[in-house]
């Protein structure tokens, strides 16, 4: 046994740098990191939210703006491609603001997307995406239908501890109804409005003058008769 008090510290110090040394050849488990290596999708669904109505015509453009990017178990998005030049900040991905001058910058710089014609039930499918943050918009609408908002989506996205590689996306959708008038209006009619047409105002006066010229035409051949007689 041993029982000299410095061996015993020594050899303690000895098996303490042994278990350190260990313990570091073995990975740290903490939160799960995308796998960079695997492919997923983006599934959009193009419905108005009030009435139900499904977006069957028109066309969506797909553009990857970023990739992601992992460091000693942390994981980061920045831009890449087409996209590296436009100076933007990808800090805040949530903001419409961002969406909106990505676009912008892909108009400007007419960079191309993958663009996806809208089938059955409003359906949108991008496959065989690789892990990165992506743009989409709307590249044709319906005459009656408002273009939906520039929007990011990131494959994977985090759901709690793990990550989902086939991501779904509802973008808020506005149709806009038929608006039926009827045939004939009922428009209110104010009684009191002036008369176009015929008059009949002038009908009684000229009755009137007509009798008082009768009568002093009368009465004038009545005196010159008595004065002829007179004489």
């Amino acid at each position: 046994m041993l029982r000299n008090p410095v061996r015993i510290k020594r050899l303690c110090v000895v098996m303490t740098a042994m278990l350190m040394v260990v313990l570091a050849a073995f990975p740290v488990f903490g939160k799960e990191v995308p796998d960079v290596n695997r492919q997923g999708s983006i599934s959009l669904t193009l419905q108005d939210s009030q009435s139900g109505a499904y977006m069957e015509n028109g066309a969506v453009t797909l553009y990857q703006v970023g990739e992601i990017r992992v460091d000693d178990g942390n994981y980061s998005w920045q831009l890449s491609g087409a996209f590296s030049g436009s100076g933007l900040s990808l800090e805040n991905l949530s903001s419409g603001q961002l969406a909106q001058e990505l676009k912008e910058y892909a108009d400007q710089k007419k960079i191309e997307g993958s663009t996806v014609r809208i089938g059955e039930k409003g359906s949108v499918v991008f496959e065989n995406l690789k892990p990165g943050l992506y743009l989409l918009a709307q590249k044709e609408t319906m005459e009656d239908v408002y273009a939906f908002s520039p929007f990011l989506v990131s494959v994977p996205v985090q759901d709690g501890e793990s990550w989902q590689y086939e991501v779904n996306a509802t973008p808020k959708v506005g149709i806009i109804e038929e608006i039926s008038l009827p045939d004939s209006p009922d428009i209110p009619v104010d009684s009191h409005l002036p008369q176009t047409g015929q008059l009949n105002w002038p009908i009684p006066v000229l009755a009137v003058s007509g009798v008082l010229f009768f009568a002093l035409g009368w009465g004038l051949c009545y005196a010159k008769r008595k004065k002829y007689h007179a004489q």
